[in-house]
């Protein structure tokens, strides 16, 4: 597992974190979040676009994650498909969402 901070590059603030766990020939997006100060500020897109380039390096085939429901549209404007149905994690509806990028 890797963990990492985003950083916002203007003023060299941390303003998110996230990790990746290998799993077989993928990457799994576990814990990623923007403090509330940065959200809609592109933050979230802009790692989402590093960790597929980091990914694509590394040779793996696909990304996924579990998203909560109602955030899942963020990852949907990145590409990532839903697969499966909705199902409650800690409370909270999610939905696992997949992104094939070789």
């Amino acid at each position: 597992m890797e963990q990492f901070l985003i950083i916002n590059d203007d003023d060299n603030v941390p303003v998110g974190t996230f990790r990746l766990r290998e799993v077989d020939d993928s990457y799994k997006i576990e814990r990623m979040g923007i403090l509330s100060k940065y959200r809609f500020k592109g933050f979230g897109k802009m790692a989402l676009e590093e960790i597929k380039l980091y990914a694509k390096k590394a040779k793996k085939s696909t990304i996924f994650l579990d998203s909560i429901y109602d955030v899942r549209d963020f990852y949907t404007n990145s590409g990532f498909v839903q697969t499966g149905n909705v199902y409650d994690k800690v409370g909270i509806p999610h939905v696992k969402m997949c992104l094939e990028i070789m």
